[in-house]
C-alpha cells in the first residue's frame, strides 16, 4: 500500500503495511495529553509538557511533540509504528508491538537516537487514575548519551510515559508521564471508587474559528455513581463547578465564579446505584476585563465541588476533584491528503 501525504510544501510517498485495527496508537485530530516531569538523581525543575494531535491524514498523526522529540508524523495500524525521520525523507519502523522482548528496530529519530529494541511488554502502569495494562516499553539506542532514551506505549491510549537524559555522562533521568488529557474518547485522569468524574469540552480540546476570537466555551461535568448502592456528594453551597483559564505563562486570565453569587446553604446530591448526573455551564471566553482570549493554548481547570464521603472515590487533598485540562484556539486550517 501505498499512502501519499501533503505535508508543508512537499509531497512524500511511502511503502506501508496493510491497515489493521487500531491499537497502540489510536489518536485522532484534537486529542491532546498533559505529561507530568518528575526528575531523578537531579533538582531540575521540570514544566508539564503536552501533545496534541494537530493533523490526521489516514493513519498519519501528526505530533505537536512525539516523546519529547518535538512535532512528527507518525504512522500506525494499530500494531506496526513508523515515524518520519527527522530530514522528511523516510518512514521508519519504531516498534511492532507483536514483536517479542530484544527484537530491535532502526528507525532513526534523530541524530543521537538510531532505533530501540522492546525491552517489556505485559507492563501495566498506574497513570493519570487510571491502571493501563499490556504497556509495551521501548528502550533507545542513543548515541549521544542525551535526549531521548526509553518510551512506553499502551493500547487505546499511546504514549503513555518516556524518560530522557539532560546531558551525556550524567545520572539525572527526567521522567514525563501522563497526567491528564484525552485520548481515543477517554479523558484522563479517571476516577478510582464507586464515584467517577469525567470532564468534557464542548467541541474538543481544540476550538476552530475563521473569526481572530471564539466567544464561549461549554464545560460540562459527568458524575457516575459506579457502586452497588446510593451514594451522597454533600456541598458547602450552592456552586457546584468552578472553570478557571490560564494562559500560557501560567496566568490567570478567566474563573467563571468572578462576579457571581452563590448561596452559603450545604446542600447534598444524592446518586442512586449506577446513576450519571451532568453538571454544565457556559464559560465566556474573555479575560477579567471583558476583552475576547486571543487565540492561542491555554489551560482550564475544572473543579468539581461535590465532596464524597471517604469511601466514594478518590479525589485531591482539598476535597474536590479538580483537572487541568488544555485549550487551543485556532484558526480555521485545513491540508488535504494527495492520492
Amino acid at each position: 500500500m501505498i499512502r501519499n501525504i501533503l505535508i508543508a510544501a512537499g509531497v512524500l510517498a511511502f511503502a506501508l503495511p496493510t491497515v489493521a485495527a487500531a491499537n497502540y496508537l489510536p489518536l485522532a485530530k484534537g486529542d491532546t495529553g498533559v505529561y507530568e516531569g518528575e526528575v531523578i538523581d537531579g533538582n531540575t525543575q521540570l514544566a508539564n509538557r503536552s501533545a496534541r494531535i494537530t493533523n490526521v491524514q489516514g493513519n498519519w498523526r501528526h505530533f505537536s511533540d512525539f516523546i519529547g522529540t518535538g512535532a512528527r508524523w507518525v504512522w500506525s495500524d494499530g500494531t506496526d509504528v513508523y515515524i518520519l525521520s527527522s530530514n522528511g525523507s523516510s518512514a521508519q519502523r519504531l516498534f511492532n508491538a507483536n514483536a517479542s522482548v530484544g527484537t530491535s528496530f532502526s528507525a532513526g529519530i534523530n541524530s543521537c537516537v538510531q532505533g530501540g529494541t522492546i525491552s517489556q511488554k505485559n507492563l501495566s502502569l498506574n497513570l493519570a487514575g487510571t491502571v493501563l495494562e499490556n504497556v509495551i516499553r521501548v528502550d533507545f539506542n542513543n548515541v549521544c548519551g542525551e535526549g531521548l532514551m526509553s518510551a512506553w506505549f499502551a493500547p487505546g491510549v499511546g504514549p503513555v510515559k518516556w524518560m530522557d537524559a539532560p546531558a551525556n555522562m550524567s545520572l539525572e533521568r527526567h521522567y514525563y508521564r501522563l497526567a491528564a488529557g484525552r485520548m481515543n474518547g477517554q479523558t484522563y485522569p479517571r476516577q478510582v471508587g464507586n464515584i467517577e468524574v469525567d470532564i468534557h469540552l464542548a467541541g474538543g480540546h481544540t476550538l476552530m474559528s475563521s473569526q481572530n476570537y471564539i466567544s464561549e466555551l461549554p464545560v460540562w461535568i459527568e458524575v457516575r455513581n459506579q457502586s452497588q448502592s446510593a451514594q451522597d456528594l454533600a456541598f458547602s453551597s450552592s456552586q457546584i463547578m468552578e472553570v478557571e483559564v490560564f494562559d500560557a505563562n501560567g496566568e490567570l486570565v478567566k474563573r467563571w465564579s468572578d462576579s457571581r453569587m452563590f448561596s452559603q446553604a450545604l446542600m447534598s446530591i444524592e446518586l442512586a446505584a449506577g446513576e450519571s448526573r451532568w453538571f454544565g455551564e457556559r464559560l465566556q471566553l474573555k479575560n477579567s476585563n471583558g476583552e475576547p482570549l486571543v487565540l492561542g493554548s491555554y489551560e482550564v481547570r475544572v473543579t468539581f465541588k461535590g465532596h464524597p464521603s471517604a469511601s466514594a472515590g478518590v479525589y485531591s487533598n482539598n476535597g474536590y476533584f479538580s483537572k487541568t485540562i488544555p485549550l487551543h484556539l485556532d484558526y480555521t486550517m485545513s491540508i488535504s491528503p494527495i492520492f
